[in-house]
């Protein structure tokens, strides 16, 4: 089975071990990319393949939107979820607009794997295991 590339764009080192054992305890196949910075994220973009991209709504001197931005630009095609402790119903709209696949709350990460699983290209790395 070959794993799902994510990236992920997180500066909380707590809330990104939460969000990598969600997604193996929901048995999904993943080599997950941390990256905590605007600089990382944007070399890791320009310089590899993703087939989700993770991103934190709220870093220091970096906003969501922007990012998916800049996702949108390097890989049009590939998912990108936003994750995001709080976000209202009318931002969680626009980012949507601005090219967000979806999103989840940080305290509904329950939610994370069936976003990935609807998201992910088709393969064996989003079967749940058992």
């Amino acid at each position: 089975m070959v794993p799902l590339q994510i990236l992920l764009l997180e500066d909380l080192d707590d809330d990104a071990e939460l969000i990598d054992r969600t997604i193996a305890r929901a048995g999904i196949a993943a080599v997950v990319k941390h990256v905590r910075s605007e600089f990382t994220y944007l070399n890791a973009l320009q310089h590899e393949q993703f087939d989700i991209i993770l991103v934190d709504f709220a870093l220091p001197r970096f906003d969501g939107i922007s990012a998916v931005r800049a996702a949108r630009l390097c890989h049009p095609d590939v998912p990108v979820i936003l994750i995001s402790g709080v976000i209202g119903e009318d931002l969680a709209a626009e980012t949507l607009t601005i090219g967000a696949s979806d999103f989840v709350l940080k305290d509904r990460l329950e939610r994370l794997a069936p976003v990935i699983q609807r998201w992910a290209p088709q393969s064996d790395a989003t079967r749940q295991n058992g």
